[in-house]
Protein backbone atom coordinates (compact mmCIF):
# COMPACT_ATOMS: atom_id res chain seq x y z
CA UNK A 1 0.00 0.00 0.00
CA UNK A 2 0.91 3.47 -0.28
CA UNK A 3 0.25 6.85 0.50
CA UNK A 4 -0.57 10.01 -1.85
CA UNK A 5 -0.56 13.39 -0.76
CA UNK A 6 -2.59 15.94 -2.59
CA UNK A 7 -1.10 19.95 -1.65
CA UNK A 8 -3.01 23.07 -2.57
CA UNK A 9 -0.52 24.76 -4.95
CA UNK A 10 -1.94 28.70 -3.52
CA UNK A 11 -3.75 28.77 -0.27
CA UNK A 12 -5.13 32.14 -0.91
CA UNK A 13 -6.96 30.91 -4.21
CA UNK A 14 -9.50 28.89 -2.03
CA UNK A 15 -11.86 31.55 -0.26
CA UNK A 16 -13.03 30.91 3.07
CA UNK A 17 -16.60 29.42 3.04
CA UNK A 18 -19.74 31.10 3.94
CA UNK A 19 -20.13 31.66 7.67
CA UNK A 20 -23.53 29.45 7.44
CA UNK A 21 -21.82 26.39 6.97
CA UNK A 22 -21.97 23.76 9.95
CA UNK A 23 -19.58 23.17 12.45
CA UNK A 24 -15.89 25.03 13.30
CA UNK A 25 -13.73 25.62 10.19
CA UNK A 26 -10.30 24.72 9.66
CA UNK A 27 -7.35 25.42 6.87
CA UNK A 28 -6.94 22.14 4.35
CA UNK A 29 -3.64 22.32 2.72
CA UNK A 30 -3.31 18.45 1.77
CA UNK A 31 -4.80 15.40 1.72
CA UNK A 32 -3.09 12.85 3.02
CA UNK A 33 -4.42 9.43 1.26
CA UNK A 34 -3.37 6.06 2.94
CA UNK A 35 -4.07 2.37 1.44
CA UNK A 36 -4.23 3.24 -2.08
CA UNK A 37 -2.61 0.61 -4.52
CA UNK A 38 -5.06 0.79 -7.70
CA UNK A 39 -5.24 4.53 -8.37
CA UNK A 40 -2.12 6.91 -10.00
CA UNK A 41 -1.66 9.94 -8.14
CA UNK A 42 -2.75 11.40 -10.90
CA UNK A 43 -6.40 10.74 -10.31
CA UNK A 44 -6.16 10.71 -6.93
CA UNK A 45 -5.06 14.48 -6.63
CA UNK A 46 -8.06 15.32 -9.34
CA UNK A 47 -10.41 13.75 -7.09
CA UNK A 48 -9.57 15.48 -3.77
CA UNK A 49 -7.88 19.11 -4.96
CA UNK A 50 -11.44 20.88 -5.44
CA UNK A 51 -11.89 20.77 -1.75
CA UNK A 52 -8.03 22.41 -0.52
CA UNK A 53 -8.48 25.71 0.92
CA UNK A 54 -8.78 27.91 3.99
CA UNK A 55 -11.86 28.24 6.00
CA UNK A 56 -13.20 24.18 5.34
CA UNK A 57 -15.32 22.34 7.54
CA UNK A 58 -16.51 18.65 7.98
CA UNK A 59 -18.90 18.75 5.13
CA UNK A 60 -15.67 19.57 2.72
CA UNK A 61 -13.80 16.80 4.49
CA UNK A 62 -16.81 14.34 3.83
CA UNK A 63 -17.59 15.67 -0.05
CA UNK A 64 -13.56 14.62 -0.83
CA UNK A 65 -14.02 11.86 1.07
CA UNK A 66 -17.08 11.21 -1.63
CA UNK A 67 -15.66 12.12 -4.26
CA UNK A 68 -12.32 10.01 -4.32
CA UNK A 69 -14.48 7.13 -3.32
CA UNK A 70 -16.21 7.86 -6.23
CA UNK A 71 -13.44 7.62 -8.02
CA UNK A 72 -12.69 4.41 -7.39
CA UNK A 73 -16.24 3.41 -8.25
CA UNK A 74 -15.91 5.03 -11.71
CA UNK A 75 -12.77 3.28 -12.53
CA UNK A 76 -14.37 -0.22 -11.14
CA UNK A 77 -12.88 -0.55 -8.15
CA UNK A 78 -16.64 -1.42 -6.69
CA UNK A 79 -15.12 -3.37 -3.21
CA UNK A 80 -13.64 0.14 -2.61
CA UNK A 81 -13.92 2.37 0.71
CA UNK A 82 -12.53 5.58 1.64
CA UNK A 83 -12.91 6.59 5.21
CA UNK A 84 -12.08 9.47 7.53
CA UNK A 85 -10.03 8.33 10.49
CA UNK A 86 -10.18 10.28 14.45
CA UNK A 87 -7.61 12.96 13.46
CA UNK A 88 -6.44 16.31 14.76
CA UNK A 89 -7.02 19.18 11.75
CA UNK A 90 -5.08 22.23 13.25
CA UNK A 91 -1.76 21.71 10.86
CA UNK A 92 -3.70 21.95 7.65
CA UNK A 93 -3.47 18.35 6.86
CA UNK A 94 -6.36 15.84 6.54
CA UNK A 95 -5.81 12.33 6.36
CA UNK A 96 -7.99 9.97 4.57
CA UNK A 97 -7.89 5.89 4.38
CA UNK A 98 -9.05 3.53 1.16
CA UNK A 99 -10.03 0.08 2.59
CA UNK A 100 -9.39 -2.16 -0.96
CA UNK A 101 -11.10 -5.17 0.40
CA UNK A 102 -9.40 -8.15 -1.79
CA UNK A 103 -10.73 -11.50 -2.72
CA UNK A 104 -10.71 -13.53 0.25
CA UNK A 105 -11.95 -16.82 -1.38
CA UNK A 106 -13.47 -18.01 -4.75
CA UNK A 107 -15.89 -20.54 -5.08
CA UNK A 108 -17.82 -22.21 -7.63
CA UNK A 109 -21.33 -23.64 -7.40
CA UNK A 110 -24.05 -25.38 -9.74
CA UNK A 111 -22.04 -26.39 -12.14
CA UNK A 112 -22.72 -29.87 -13.90
CA UNK A 113 -21.29 -30.01 -17.56
CA UNK A 114 -18.41 -27.14 -16.66
CA UNK A 115 -15.58 -27.73 -14.64
CA UNK A 116 -14.89 -25.08 -11.90
CA UNK A 117 -11.47 -24.98 -12.57
CA UNK A 118 -11.99 -23.80 -15.91
CA UNK A 119 -14.53 -21.17 -14.92
CA UNK A 120 -12.19 -19.44 -12.49
CA UNK A 121 -9.59 -19.21 -14.62
CA UNK A 122 -11.67 -17.28 -16.90
CA UNK A 123 -12.29 -14.77 -14.53
CA UNK A 124 -8.58 -14.28 -13.58
CA UNK A 125 -10.26 -10.21 -12.16
CA UNK A 126 -11.44 -12.85 -9.21
CA UNK A 127 -8.41 -14.29 -8.41
CA UNK A 128 -8.06 -14.78 -4.55
CA UNK A 129 -6.00 -11.61 -2.95
CA UNK A 130 -7.16 -9.34 -5.82
CA UNK A 131 -8.80 -5.90 -5.79
CA UNK A 132 -11.31 -6.83 -8.57
CA UNK A 133 -12.05 -4.15 -11.06
CA UNK A 134 -15.54 -4.71 -12.05
CA UNK A 135 -14.68 -2.82 -15.64
CA UNK A 136 -12.36 -5.87 -16.44
CA UNK A 137 -14.71 -8.06 -14.55
CA UNK A 138 -17.72 -7.68 -16.95
CA UNK A 139 -15.29 -8.36 -20.33
CA UNK A 140 -14.19 -11.54 -18.88
CA UNK A 141 -17.74 -12.70 -17.77
CA UNK A 142 -19.28 -11.40 -21.63
CA UNK A 143 -16.62 -14.07 -23.17
CA UNK A 144 -17.13 -16.46 -20.47
CA UNK A 145 -20.61 -16.53 -21.03
CA UNK A 146 -20.32 -16.65 -24.77
CA UNK A 147 -21.89 -20.31 -24.95
CA UNK A 148 -26.04 -20.38 -24.74
CA UNK A 149 -25.33 -23.62 -22.68
CA UNK A 150 -23.84 -21.69 -19.55
CA UNK A 151 -24.45 -18.55 -17.49
CA UNK A 152 -22.21 -17.75 -14.88
CA UNK A 153 -22.87 -14.85 -12.21
CA UNK A 154 -20.96 -13.83 -9.56
CA UNK A 155 -22.04 -13.09 -5.74
CA UNK A 156 -20.28 -11.21 -3.38
CA UNK A 157 -20.75 -11.28 0.36
CA UNK A 158 -18.40 -10.00 3.18
CA UNK A 159 -15.24 -12.42 3.65
CA UNK A 160 -14.22 -14.23 7.05
CA UNK A 161 -11.94 -11.08 7.28
CA UNK A 162 -12.51 -7.50 8.08
CA UNK A 163 -11.89 -5.98 4.16
CA UNK A 164 -11.89 -8.86 2.38
CA UNK A 165 -14.82 -10.11 0.28
CA UNK A 166 -15.76 -14.09 -1.17
CA UNK A 167 -16.95 -14.20 -4.16
CA UNK A 168 -19.41 -17.09 -5.20
CA UNK A 169 -19.66 -17.98 -9.56
CA UNK A 170 -23.40 -19.40 -9.64
CA UNK A 171 -23.35 -21.54 -12.81
CA UNK A 172 -26.63 -22.41 -14.25
CA UNK A 173 -25.30 -24.83 -17.57
CA UNK A 174 -27.03 -27.42 -20.02
CA UNK A 175 -25.77 -30.49 -21.64
CA UNK A 176 -23.68 -28.58 -24.66
CA UNK A 177 -24.97 -31.35 -27.10
CA UNK A 178 -27.17 -30.06 -29.91
CA UNK A 179 -29.03 -31.42 -32.88
CA UNK A 180 -31.93 -31.61 -35.69
CA UNK A 181 -33.53 -33.26 -37.87
CA UNK A 182 -34.41 -31.53 -40.81
CA UNK A 183 -37.29 -33.38 -43.77
CA UNK A 184 -38.30 -31.00 -46.51
CA UNK A 185 -38.94 -31.05 -50.84
CA UNK A 186 -35.80 -29.07 -51.91
CA UNK A 187 -35.06 -30.93 -54.52
CA UNK A 188 -32.43 -29.85 -57.78
CA UNK A 189 -34.13 -30.69 -61.21
CA UNK A 190 -34.66 -34.19 -62.31
CA UNK A 191 -34.57 -35.40 -58.88
CA UNK A 192 -36.77 -37.28 -56.14
CA UNK A 193 -37.97 -34.67 -53.68
CA UNK A 194 -37.58 -35.92 -50.47
CA UNK A 195 -34.33 -33.91 -48.57
CA UNK A 196 -33.38 -35.68 -44.95
CA UNK A 197 -30.61 -34.23 -42.90
CA UNK A 198 -29.31 -34.47 -39.29
CA UNK A 199 -26.84 -32.74 -37.31
CA UNK A 200 -25.30 -32.93 -34.35
CA UNK A 201 -22.47 -30.25 -32.36
CA UNK A 202 -20.88 -30.51 -28.92
CA UNK A 203 -19.81 -27.02 -27.84
CA UNK A 204 -17.78 -27.51 -24.98
CA UNK A 205 -14.92 -30.15 -25.71
CA UNK A 206 -12.01 -30.20 -23.85
CA UNK A 207 -13.88 -27.87 -21.51
CA UNK A 208 -11.90 -25.01 -23.65
CA UNK A 209 -14.72 -23.93 -25.76
CA UNK A 210 -14.16 -26.12 -28.24
CA UNK A 211 -17.31 -27.03 -31.02
CA UNK A 212 -17.31 -30.10 -33.16
CA UNK A 213 -20.13 -30.31 -35.76
CA UNK A 214 -21.37 -33.39 -37.99
CA UNK A 215 -24.21 -33.15 -40.60
CA UNK A 216 -25.40 -35.64 -42.67
CA UNK A 217 -27.83 -35.33 -45.77
CA UNK A 218 -29.02 -37.86 -48.11
CA UNK A 219 -32.09 -37.97 -50.71
CA UNK A 220 -33.54 -41.09 -48.81
CA UNK A 221 -36.14 -42.10 -51.89
CA UNK A 222 -32.97 -42.49 -54.00
CA UNK A 223 -29.51 -42.19 -51.65
CA UNK A 224 -27.59 -41.10 -55.36
CA UNK A 225 -29.50 -37.96 -55.89
CA UNK A 226 -27.94 -36.38 -53.15
CA UNK A 227 -24.99 -37.56 -49.95
CA UNK A 228 -23.53 -34.76 -48.21
CA UNK A 229 -21.35 -34.85 -45.40
CA UNK A 230 -20.20 -32.13 -43.54
CA UNK A 231 -17.74 -31.70 -40.25
CA UNK A 232 -17.27 -28.58 -38.47
CA UNK A 233 -14.68 -27.31 -35.52
CA UNK A 234 -14.28 -24.61 -34.08
CA UNK A 235 -11.87 -23.09 -31.42
CA UNK A 236 -11.27 -19.77 -29.73
CA UNK A 237 -8.27 -18.23 -30.66
CA UNK A 238 -7.40 -16.94 -27.07
CA UNK A 239 -7.87 -13.53 -28.74
CA UNK A 240 -11.14 -11.95 -26.60
CA UNK A 241 -14.47 -13.80 -29.01
CA UNK A 242 -11.92 -14.37 -32.03
CA UNK A 243 -12.32 -18.02 -33.02
CA UNK A 244 -10.32 -20.38 -35.41
CA UNK A 245 -13.19 -22.62 -37.54
CA UNK A 246 -12.44 -25.40 -40.13
CA UNK A 247 -14.64 -27.58 -41.93
CA UNK A 248 -14.76 -30.22 -44.79
CA UNK A 249 -18.09 -30.75 -47.04
CA UNK A 250 -18.19 -34.34 -49.21
CA UNK A 251 -20.72 -34.29 -51.90
CA UNK A 252 -22.11 -37.09 -53.79
CA UNK A 253 -25.10 -36.69 -56.54
CA UNK A 254 -26.11 -38.66 -59.44
CA UNK A 255 -28.55 -36.65 -61.70
CA UNK A 256 -30.31 -38.49 -64.52
CA UNK A 257 -30.99 -36.14 -67.47
CA UNK A 258 -30.16 -32.67 -67.64
CA UNK A 259 -33.13 -30.06 -68.65
CA UNK A 260 -31.38 -28.54 -70.56
CA UNK A 261 -30.08 -31.29 -72.40
CA UNK A 262 -32.14 -34.55 -72.48
CA UNK A 263 -29.93 -37.70 -72.70
CA UNK A 264 -27.05 -36.47 -70.77
CA UNK A 265 -26.75 -36.88 -66.85
CA UNK A 266 -24.14 -35.87 -64.09
CA UNK A 267 -22.03 -37.43 -61.34
CA UNK A 268 -21.03 -34.32 -59.15
CA UNK A 269 -18.58 -35.64 -56.82
CA UNK A 270 -16.78 -32.60 -54.79
CA UNK A 271 -14.47 -32.24 -51.69
CA UNK A 272 -14.38 -28.99 -49.90
CA UNK A 273 -11.92 -27.93 -46.97
CA UNK A 274 -11.99 -24.46 -45.41
CA UNK A 275 -10.13 -22.68 -42.85
CA UNK A 276 -11.58 -19.44 -41.27
CA UNK A 277 -10.50 -17.08 -38.79
CA UNK A 278 -13.12 -14.91 -36.87
CA UNK A 279 -13.01 -10.96 -35.28
CA UNK A 280 -15.71 -9.57 -33.83
CA UNK A 281 -14.93 -5.79 -34.22
CA UNK A 282 -17.38 -4.88 -31.43
CA UNK A 283 -20.52 -5.14 -30.27
CA UNK A 284 -23.24 -3.31 -28.15
CA UNK A 285 -27.06 -3.28 -27.60
CA UNK A 286 -27.87 -1.65 -30.79
CA UNK A 287 -24.70 -3.00 -33.41
CA UNK A 288 -22.34 -5.89 -33.86
CA UNK A 289 -19.49 -6.62 -36.63
CA UNK A 290 -17.77 -9.21 -37.58
CA UNK A 291 -14.86 -9.85 -39.79
CA UNK A 292 -13.40 -12.89 -41.53
CA UNK A 293 -11.10 -14.58 -43.66
CA UNK A 294 -9.67 -17.38 -44.71
CA UNK A 295 -8.82 -20.02 -47.44
CA UNK A 296 -10.78 -22.92 -49.14
CA UNK A 297 -9.56 -25.71 -50.94
CA UNK A 298 -12.15 -26.89 -53.55
CA UNK A 299 -11.72 -30.60 -55.70
CA UNK A 300 -14.62 -30.79 -57.77
CA UNK A 301 -15.01 -33.89 -59.81
CA UNK A 302 -17.80 -33.97 -61.97
CA UNK A 303 -18.59 -36.06 -65.15
CA UNK A 304 -21.09 -35.78 -67.86
CA UNK A 305 -22.64 -39.20 -68.80
CA UNK A 306 -23.93 -39.54 -72.67
CA UNK A 307 -26.41 -42.32 -72.84
CA UNK A 308 -24.33 -44.49 -75.05
CA UNK A 309 -22.47 -45.17 -71.61
CA UNK A 310 -19.55 -42.76 -72.70
CA UNK A 311 -18.45 -40.19 -70.41
CA UNK A 312 -16.60 -36.74 -69.98
CA UNK A 313 -14.84 -35.66 -67.35
CA UNK A 314 -14.24 -32.08 -66.13
CA UNK A 315 -12.32 -32.18 -62.75
CA UNK A 316 -10.56 -28.89 -61.28
CA UNK A 317 -8.91 -28.10 -58.10
CA UNK A 318 -8.37 -25.07 -56.53
CA UNK A 319 -7.58 -22.95 -53.84
CA UNK A 320 -9.58 -19.68 -53.72
CA UNK A 321 -9.08 -16.69 -50.79
CA UNK A 322 -12.35 -15.77 -48.94
CA UNK A 323 -12.85 -12.31 -47.03
CA UNK A 324 -15.89 -11.87 -45.25
CA UNK A 325 -17.47 -8.67 -43.44
CA UNK A 326 -20.88 -8.60 -41.52
CA UNK A 327 -22.96 -6.11 -39.37
CA UNK A 328 -26.28 -6.14 -38.02
CA UNK A 329 -27.99 -3.04 -36.51
CA UNK A 330 -31.51 -3.45 -34.14
CA UNK A 331 -33.33 -1.25 -31.92
CA UNK A 332 -37.12 -0.21 -31.71
CA UNK A 333 -39.43 -1.46 -34.26
CA UNK A 334 -36.36 -2.40 -37.01
CA UNK A 335 -33.37 -4.10 -37.67
CA UNK A 336 -30.93 -4.32 -40.69
CA UNK A 337 -28.00 -6.62 -41.39
CA UNK A 338 -25.32 -6.69 -44.37
CA UNK A 339 -23.32 -9.31 -45.34
CA UNK A 340 -19.99 -8.91 -48.03
CA UNK A 341 -18.44 -11.82 -49.12
CA UNK A 342 -15.21 -11.17 -51.65
CA UNK A 343 -13.47 -14.49 -52.95
CA UNK A 344 -10.32 -14.00 -54.78
CA UNK A 345 -8.90 -16.53 -57.05
CA UNK A 346 -4.70 -16.21 -57.55
CA UNK A 347 -3.03 -18.31 -60.73
CA UNK A 348 -0.80 -20.52 -59.42
CA UNK A 349 -1.56 -20.27 -56.12
CA UNK A 350 -1.52 -23.67 -54.60
CA UNK A 351 -1.69 -25.07 -58.09
CA UNK A 352 -4.63 -22.65 -59.54
CA UNK A 353 -3.86 -22.90 -63.74
CA UNK A 354 -5.87 -21.72 -66.22
CA UNK A 355 -5.91 -24.70 -68.31
CA UNK A 356 -8.59 -26.69 -65.79
CA UNK A 357 -11.03 -22.90 -64.91
CA UNK A 358 -11.01 -23.47 -69.25
CA UNK A 359 -11.63 -27.05 -69.47
CA UNK A 360 -14.29 -25.90 -66.58
CA UNK A 361 -15.73 -23.06 -68.28
CA UNK A 362 -15.51 -21.32 -71.37
CA UNK A 363 -13.61 -18.05 -70.50
CA UNK A 364 -12.60 -18.77 -67.25
CA UNK A 365 -9.62 -18.19 -65.60
CA UNK A 366 -8.13 -18.98 -62.76
CA UNK A 367 -7.03 -14.83 -61.67
CA UNK A 368 -10.99 -13.79 -60.74
CA UNK A 369 -12.78 -11.74 -58.15
CA UNK A 370 -16.24 -12.39 -56.96
CA UNK A 371 -17.81 -10.24 -54.24
CA UNK A 372 -21.56 -11.10 -53.02
CA UNK A 373 -23.24 -8.79 -51.04
CA UNK A 374 -26.50 -9.18 -48.83
CA UNK A 375 -28.57 -6.41 -47.39
CA UNK A 376 -31.97 -7.20 -45.76
CA UNK A 377 -33.58 -4.77 -43.41
CA UNK A 378 -37.37 -5.07 -41.36
CA UNK A 379 -40.11 -2.90 -40.21
CA UNK A 380 -42.63 -3.58 -37.56
CA UNK A 381 -46.13 -2.12 -37.15
CA UNK A 382 -49.20 -2.94 -34.86
CA UNK A 383 -47.26 -6.24 -34.37
CA UNK A 384 -47.12 -6.38 -38.15
CA UNK A 385 -43.67 -6.68 -40.06
CA UNK A 386 -42.26 -5.97 -43.53
CA UNK A 387 -38.84 -7.53 -44.06
CA UNK A 388 -36.83 -7.05 -47.47
CA UNK A 389 -33.67 -8.61 -48.63
CA UNK A 390 -31.05 -8.15 -51.77
CA UNK A 391 -28.68 -10.15 -53.03
CA UNK A 392 -26.44 -9.56 -55.55
CA UNK A 393 -22.85 -10.93 -57.14
CA UNK A 394 -20.25 -9.17 -58.91
CA UNK A 395 -17.65 -10.89 -61.07
CA UNK A 396 -14.37 -9.64 -62.93
CA UNK A 397 -15.04 -12.42 -65.88
CA UNK A 398 -16.60 -15.47 -66.69
CA UNK A 399 -16.95 -18.01 -63.42
CA UNK A 400 -16.72 -22.33 -62.68
CA UNK A 401 -20.19 -23.31 -62.06
CA UNK A 402 -19.38 -23.72 -58.16
CA UNK A 403 -18.50 -19.61 -57.88
CA UNK A 404 -21.92 -18.59 -59.69
CA UNK A 405 -24.68 -17.21 -58.27
CA UNK A 406 -28.02 -19.16 -58.11
CA UNK A 407 -31.89 -18.75 -57.65
CA UNK A 408 -34.70 -20.87 -57.59
CA UNK A 409 -35.81 -22.27 -54.66
CA UNK A 410 -37.34 -22.07 -51.25
CA UNK A 411 -34.16 -19.38 -49.85
CA UNK A 412 -34.33 -17.64 -53.00
CA UNK A 413 -36.93 -17.18 -55.47
CA UNK A 414 -39.54 -19.56 -54.31
CA UNK A 415 -42.37 -21.33 -56.60
CA UNK A 416 -39.20 -22.89 -58.48
CA UNK A 417 -36.50 -25.73 -58.00
CA UNK A 418 -33.66 -25.18 -55.77
CA UNK A 419 -30.81 -23.76 -58.06
CA UNK A 420 -32.83 -23.53 -61.27
CA UNK A 421 -30.88 -20.81 -62.74
CA UNK A 422 -27.23 -19.36 -62.15
CA UNK A 423 -24.93 -17.01 -63.18
CA UNK A 424 -21.77 -14.66 -62.93
CA UNK A 425 -23.37 -11.35 -62.05
CA UNK A 426 -27.10 -11.35 -60.77
CA UNK A 427 -29.48 -9.63 -58.33
CA UNK A 428 -32.26 -11.52 -56.01
CA UNK A 429 -34.88 -9.58 -54.41
CA UNK A 430 -37.64 -10.73 -51.88
CA UNK A 431 -40.35 -8.55 -49.94
CA UNK A 432 -42.30 -10.26 -47.34
CA UNK A 433 -45.31 -9.47 -45.37
CA UNK A 434 -45.27 -11.33 -41.89
CA UNK A 435 -48.58 -11.04 -39.69
CA UNK A 436 -49.08 -10.76 -35.90
CA UNK A 437 -47.96 -14.37 -34.35
CA UNK A 438 -50.90 -16.08 -32.57
CA UNK A 439 -50.69 -18.12 -29.90
CA UNK A 440 -53.74 -20.38 -29.72
CA UNK A 441 -52.63 -21.49 -26.16
CA UNK A 442 -51.92 -18.28 -24.61
CA UNK A 443 -48.37 -16.01 -24.55
CA UNK A 444 -46.72 -18.16 -22.38
CA UNK A 445 -47.09 -21.17 -24.40
CA UNK A 446 -44.51 -22.80 -27.17
CA UNK A 447 -47.40 -22.64 -29.46
CA UNK A 448 -46.72 -20.13 -32.47
CA UNK A 449 -48.40 -19.22 -35.62
CA UNK A 450 -47.89 -17.03 -38.06
CA UNK A 451 -48.41 -16.30 -41.69
CA UNK A 452 -46.91 -14.21 -44.49
CA UNK A 453 -47.17 -13.09 -48.29
CA UNK A 454 -44.20 -12.58 -50.34
CA UNK A 455 -42.64 -11.65 -54.02
CA UNK A 456 -39.60 -12.22 -55.15
CA UNK A 457 -37.27 -11.98 -58.58
CA UNK A 458 -33.68 -12.60 -59.39
CA UNK A 459 -31.82 -11.58 -62.99
CA UNK A 460 -29.01 -13.32 -63.70
CA UNK A 461 -26.23 -12.11 -66.51
CA UNK A 462 -24.19 -15.07 -67.93
CA UNK A 463 -20.21 -13.40 -69.08
CA UNK A 464 -19.82 -14.70 -72.54
CA UNK A 465 -21.91 -17.47 -73.04
CA UNK A 466 -21.93 -20.13 -75.09
CA UNK A 467 -24.95 -21.76 -77.21
CA UNK A 468 -27.44 -22.84 -76.20
CA UNK A 469 -27.08 -20.49 -72.60
CA UNK A 470 -28.82 -17.06 -72.56
CA UNK A 471 -26.92 -14.38 -71.37
CA UNK A 472 -29.90 -13.68 -69.42
CA UNK A 473 -32.09 -15.17 -67.78
CA UNK A 474 -34.78 -13.94 -64.68
CA UNK A 475 -37.29 -15.82 -62.21
CA UNK A 476 -39.92 -14.35 -60.44
CA UNK A 477 -42.54 -15.53 -58.09
CA UNK A 478 -45.05 -15.36 -55.50
CA UNK A 479 -47.07 -17.01 -52.82
CA UNK A 480 -48.12 -16.78 -49.06
CA UNK A 481 -46.93 -19.23 -46.32
CA UNK A 482 -47.54 -20.66 -43.08
CA UNK A 483 -45.07 -20.87 -39.64
CA UNK A 484 -46.03 -23.15 -36.88
CA UNK A 485 -43.44 -23.74 -33.68
CA UNK A 486 -44.26 -26.30 -31.24
CA UNK A 487 -43.14 -27.87 -27.96
CA UNK A 488 -40.13 -29.90 -27.67
CA UNK A 489 -38.14 -28.25 -30.48
CA UNK A 490 -40.28 -28.68 -33.50
CA UNK A 491 -41.11 -26.40 -36.00
CA UNK A 492 -42.85 -26.26 -39.58
CA UNK A 493 -42.53 -24.42 -42.87
CA UNK A 494 -45.12 -24.27 -45.56
CA UNK A 495 -44.98 -21.99 -48.71
CA UNK A 496 -47.36 -22.10 -51.56
CA UNK A 497 -45.58 -20.27 -54.51
CA UNK A 498 -46.59 -19.63 -58.22
CA UNK A 499 -44.19 -19.28 -61.07
CA UNK A 500 -44.53 -15.90 -62.75
CA UNK A 501 -41.86 -16.59 -65.30
CA UNK A 502 -40.86 -19.98 -67.22
CA UNK A 503 -37.56 -21.42 -65.62
CA UNK A 504 -35.52 -24.14 -66.75
CA UNK A 505 -37.50 -26.96 -65.41
CA UNK A 506 -40.87 -24.82 -64.38
CA UNK A 507 -43.36 -23.28 -66.44
CA UNK A 508 -45.01 -19.67 -65.42
CA UNK A 509 -48.02 -20.22 -63.50
CA UNK A 510 -46.92 -23.26 -62.22
CA UNK A 511 -47.78 -23.94 -58.19
CA UNK A 512 -44.95 -25.63 -55.53
CA UNK A 513 -45.47 -26.22 -52.11
CA UNK A 514 -42.09 -25.95 -50.40
CA UNK A 515 -42.29 -27.61 -46.79
CA UNK A 516 -40.14 -28.00 -44.52
CA UNK A 517 -40.54 -29.68 -41.00
CA UNK A 518 -37.85 -29.44 -38.14
CA UNK A 519 -36.88 -31.39 -34.62
CA UNK A 520 -34.35 -29.69 -32.79
CA UNK A 521 -32.97 -30.16 -29.68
Amino acid sequence: MSSTTAVAADSAAAPAPAAAATGPSFNVYQYVVGGNSVLDALAIEAAVTPFLGEGKTLREVEAARAALEKTYHDAGYLTVVVTIPDQAVDSGEVALQVVEAVVDRLKVKGAEYSLPSVIKSGVPELAEGSVPNFNVLQAQLALVNRSADARVTPVLRAGSLPGTVEVQLDVDDQLPLHGSVDLSNRQTANTTAARLSASMRYDNLWQRGHSLGLTLQVAPARPSDARVAALTYVLPSGRGSDAWSSYWVHSRSDFASLSSAPGLGLLGNSDTVGLRYTAPLGANAEASQTLAGGIDYKNVQQTIKVADGSRSNTPIVYVPLVVSYNAALWGGQRSSALDLTLTVGLRGFLGNSDAEFQVKRSGAVANYLALRAGLQHSESFDRWVLAGRLDSQLATGPLVPNEQLVAGGAESVRGYLEAERSGDLGLRATLELRTPIYSPAGAASAWRLGGLAFIEAARLKTLQPVAPQRPEVSLAGTGFGLRLTAPRGLSLELDLARALVDGDSTRAGASRLHARAVWGY
